[in-house]
């Protein structure tokens, strides 16, 4: 036995009151007295293992200090499986602390600082409130689905541990302070303690009393600020904390078989404070042989006569006893999971260590054999019910070769990612590191608006999330690297460079220039004719279409884009006649146009056919000359009343007072399309010739090819947006129509006629899109004449608010896509006649869920397919940032699921293919190990389709043997291995494998 007193662990000289070793062994917490609060800490294990590591400067000692707690901490506890950490005080709360996943050096909070540095950041995600006295102990269940809690209140409450802080019960059978808990080792009870001189011991079937024992307490006092007891490893014995027996002070011992207290641990000359059993079972031969074993258990007492003494229920007599081990009482025992370390702490602030041999505590048994010995005596074993697993016989071969693929893979993942056990020990981060996580930049980002006014752009500092288990604390530190330093440098000087870009393309260029364009940039030709949805890009209110900045725009952004972009142009939602304090707002975000080209664009109003709505519309305008907040406010209250009035001036007026800008007519327009491997200039220009008869002129289309004039067209209104593909080429004139060419020049159909001029013009494969100046949305597709999408109405989501469309976009499927400039996403589907959400701003199930889509993108330009592009264009940074604060582990699951299968109905929306098969193979994945099988039944029953039917769909039935590209049943053979993976899912694997083995027969 080896004895270690470390004085470097202490809370400043107050007391501490808990301590608790982690299941891995690499870290323990301790909890106590802090200054006028209550105070937790984390420290490191190796310095205390290795004399070595204790004087290494670089090896960390105090990994984390949380000072959350309003009054003092009476007990931490880990959780079985390593990932929480809960604590209990006398400010009647319980908090549930979580690791990080940014590790890095932060100082602490405490006062005057102390110079410590946090090492590993813990949060607090839970705090459970229920408790109306200090909370004393505390006791995580064998499988780690309940938490126990013992209070001053008298009371005992059981926590859901799965759905924090829901409660399961609330135990009210004690008449006094209760101080201690514990758990059967198979989860069949629950014991507890308190100082009306009973311990209970309750079932965890129907929370009822089993037994309650009196007699050894009636002679105790309630001299003890905690009773500690404990339950063997091997179920057979409860040990409780301060009995009484001949009027000496023992540890009763309670027999599991009747409830009897016929035994006690004797010899400590007071009051017992901690009982602790080691959780490992120990075996020793009987009468020498090796084939007959005894099993016995090993366990620790701590009292107030500041002795600790070491018990083997095999002897009579103590194994080892310490005296004047502390200046004050011995308040808590803690063993590590592997049976041979032990912690304890006193009143008077210091701990102790022991390091045990197997010579002296014998040969431990394995967590199988121990397994193994509860289903021998209990039938049940914990272990079983926490591994999910509820059948160890694998019934079919296919199964049994998935499960060694998936223990194979796992094992080389865990072989790889293992830290060397002879590496040193972790190093603390200096201050000179700390540096690159506390200053990411080295100095602030600042722009300056035209009235010189600077505007700061706020950067997240470091991204703080919880982490799923805590690392075993013997490889080295993740440190803070540059990394995230230069990703975040690299987002902003993208941003930088597409702001100059933006505020570039209002120079207005001449016909001189566009010729100039024409000539000197048809060099590179591109060979990638794939056909994919475009994005048109939005930078302000009014721009000109094409310049030489435009172009260079074009050259940036469609590397990734098969066809042309339309005509940048700005969408904005104008009110009839804003405040000028609006106005001035709108003035200083937004470049001016240049005045000569660019006059004030007309208000177009939808008036309802009711003389309500009509009256209605002119009180507006009258009140457009009132204050904003006034404005506002009697707006609301007229809708009301028309609402209550008359319910068809709601439904008539649904439409209200919209006004998109429109281009205005240019000199000269300009548009670059890569198209059958050839760089083509399709321009338009103003005006050709007039006819000195009617005064008219008729404008010119040219598209030019390898510097030549490829065809020519004439329409007869001047042009306010151009835009092409590989297939069309269409133009929206100022008389509000739209004329459309095929790429050779041949009019496919007579010029369109819309109820107001177009604002935004879209292009993509055969597909036109029109969003027109009164807020109407058209896509037509041309190779079939038909129309898609027939003048709905964006109204639902703009009127009323100050939201404007930033991009646009034709979905393979040739819906629109609406992107907001609150990053929201919209698209129109014809089947269900609704506008569809894709994305939502600081979408709350993202912030939630616990998966981070690895397809995401800082530069949407680089992202792979429709969604990963709309979610790309999003706040990255700022989503991380909220889940610091908004993550909430115990609905993380429901979040997450919720939020795979929005991905999985967007894909579908967006028809992108690529996207839906990664979202399913990785929803599949996540419910397999989660083990939903009724959601995994559900998804591979409509990949299975109707048995009898092979190939073709089901009319009756609604049943498509194809979903996008790709074949149902074949995707059912991909995910059927994912099944696999979980043997508890074996029966559904069965089932279905063997279906698809008779449909392809």
């Amino acid at each position: 036995m080896r004895l270690l007193k470390p004085n470097w662990v202490s809370h400043d000289g107050k007391p501490i009151f808990s301590i608790d070793i982690h299941p891995d062994g690499s870290r323990f917490a301790v909890g106590g007295q802090g200054d006028e609060c209550g105070k937790v800490s984390i420290w490191n294990m190796a310095p205390i293992k290795n004399e070595e590591d204790e004087m290494n400067e670089n090896v960390p000692k105090l990994l984390c200090q949380m000072d959350n707690h309003l009054a003092c901490v009476n007990c931490v506890r880990w959780s079985g499986n390593g990932k929480y950490l809960a604590s209990g005080g006398d400010d009647n709360l319980i908090m549930i602390w979580q690791m990080a996943r940014y590790l890095g050096a932060m100082p602490t909070f405490e006062s005057g600082g102390g110079g410590k540095l946090n090492i590993e950041q813990w949060r607090c995600v839970h705090t459970l409130r229920q408790h109306s006295g200090d909370v004393l102990d505390l006791a995580w269940s064998p499988d780690d689905s309940f938490l126990a809690s013992g209070s001053v209140d008298n009371t005992v409450t059981i926590w859901n541990a799965q759905k924090f802080p829901e409660v399961i019960q609330i135990i009210k059978g004690h008449t006094g302070l209760v101080k201690g808990v514990t758990w059967d080792p198979v989860g069949k009870y629950l014991a507890s303690q308190s100082d009306d001189k009973t311990l209970r011991v309750w079932r965890t079937t129907d929370w009822q009393q089993e037994t309650s024992v009196t007699e050894p307490f009636l002679e105790c006092s309630g001299t003890t600020h905690v009773l500690r007891l404990s339950w063997s490893p091997d179920g057979h014995y409860v040990v409780s904390a301060h009995a009484m027996n001949n009027s000496g002070p023992v540890a009763k011992i309670l027999e599991r078989d009747g409830w009897k207290t016929k035994m006690d641990f004797v010899g400590h000359r007071k009051a017992i404070t901690c009982v602790r059993f080691n959780p490992k079972l120990f075996v020793k031969k009987v009468n020498g042989d090796s084939t007959r074993l005894k099993q016995y258990s090993c366990c620790a007492i701590g009292c107030r006569d500041r002795s600790l003494s070491i018990w083997l229920t095999s002897l009579k007599r103590p194994l080892v006893v310490v005296h004047d081990l502390f200046n004050h009482s011995i308040m808590d025992v803690s063993w590590s999971q592997s049976g041979f370390e032990l912690l304890v702490c006193s009143w008077d602030g210091s701990i102790a260590y022991a390091n045990f041999t197997s010579e002296e505590l014998g040969k431990a048994m394995s967590q199988e054999e121990k397994d193994k010995f509860h289903k021998q005596v209990y039938g049940i074993s914990i272990s079983s019910s926490r591994s999910k697993f509820t059948s160890s016989i694998i019934e079919n071969p296919e199964m049994l070769k998935i499960q060694q693929r998936h223990i194979m893979k796992q094992q080389t993942l865990a072989s790889t990612n293992k830290p060397d056990s002879n590496s040193s020990p972790c190093k603390m981060v200096r201050p000179s590191s700390l540096s690159l996580g506390l200053n990411i930049l080295e100095q602030q980002r600042e722009t300056r608006t035209k009235d010189g006014r600077r505007r700061i752009t706020p950067v997240l500092v470091a991204q703080m999330d919880v982490n799923d288990t805590p690392q075993p604390f013997g490889g080295s530190v993740q440190q803070i690297t540059p990394s995230a330093s230069q990703s975040l440098s690299n987002v902003l000087k993208e941003s930088t460079e597409l702001n100059k870009i933006r505020t570039t393309t209002q120079v207005t260029e001449t016909k001189t220039t566009l010729i100039r364009v024409c000539t000197t940039t048809q060099v590179t030709l591109q060979s990638d004719v794939k056909t994919q949805a475009t994005h048109s890009f939005i930078p302000s209110v009014y721009t000109n279409s094409c310049s030489t900045t435009l172009h260079r725009v074009y050259t940036t952004t469609q590397a990734t884009h098969s066809s042309g972009i339309n005509t940048t142009t700005q969408i904005t939602l104008h009110r009839p006649k804003p405040s000028e304090k609006a106005q001035d707002k709108i003035d200083t975000l937004t470049p001016k146009p240049t005045v000569a080209s660019r006059p004030s664009p007309a208000v177009t109003t939808v008036t309802p056919p009711s003389p309500v709505a009509t009256t209605t519309a002119v009180k507006r305008k009258a009140d457009t000359q009132t204050s904003g907040t006034k404005r506002a406010r009697k707006e609301r209250d007229r809708d009301e009343h028309d609402a209550d009035v008359n319910m068809t001036v709601v439904s008539s007026a649904t439409r209200h007072t919209v006004c998109i800008p429109s281009p205005a007519p240019e000199r000269t327009l300009s548009l670059e399309v890569r198209a059958h491997q050839i760089r083509m200039y399709v321009s338009y220009v103003v005006p050709s010739f007039i006819n000195i008869f009617t005064a008219s002129s008729v404008h010119v289309l040219k598209c030019i090819s390898a510097g030549k004039a490829s065809w020519e067209a004439m329409i007869t209104s001047p042009g306010i947006a151009l835009a092409g593909s590989r297939n069309i080429v269409c133009v929206a004139c100022a008389n509000k129509s739209l004329c459309v060419f095929s790429f050779s020049g041949r009019r496919l159909q007579p010029p369109l006629m819309l109820e107001s001029c177009a604002s935004v013009l879209q292009a993509s494969g055969h597909h036109v899109l029109v969003v027109t100046s009164s807020g109407g949305v058209y896509v037509w597709d041309t190779k079939s004449s038909s129309v898609v999408v027939k003048n709905e109405s964006l109204c639902s989501f703009l009127a009323g608010s100050d939201v404007t469309i930033a991009r646009t976009s034709i979905s393979e499927r040739g819906y629109p896509v609406l992107t907001l400039s609150n990053q929201a996403s919209y698209s129109f589907e014809p089947c269900v006649g609704a506008w569809i959400q894709l994305v939502r701003a600081e979408d709350p199930l993202l912030l939630n869920a616990d998966y981070q889509a690895s397809m995401f993108r800082q530069d949407p330009f680089c992202a792979r397919g429709p969604l990963a592009q709309l979610q790309g264009h999003s706040t990255r940074l700022a989503r991380q940032g909220g889940r610091m604060f908004r993550s909430n582990p115990s609905k993380q699951q429901t979040a997450t699921m919720s939020h795979l299968e929005n991905q999985l109905s967007v894909c579908l929306t967006l028809g992108s293919a690529d996207e839906y098969h990664f979202w399913l193979l990785t929803y599949v994945r996540y419910l397999a190990q989660a083990g939903c099988e009724s959601r995994l039944r559900e998804i591979c029953e409509d990949l299975l389709g109707p048995p009898h039917r092979s190939n073709v769909s089901d009319k009756r039935t609604g049943w498509n043997p194809k979903v996008l590209s790709f074949k149902r049943r074949d995707l059912l053979v991909e995910i059927l291995p994912i099944i696999g993976t979980n043997i508890r899912l074996q029966r559904l694997f069965t089932e279905f494998k063997d279906q698809l083995d008779v449909v392809a027969r």
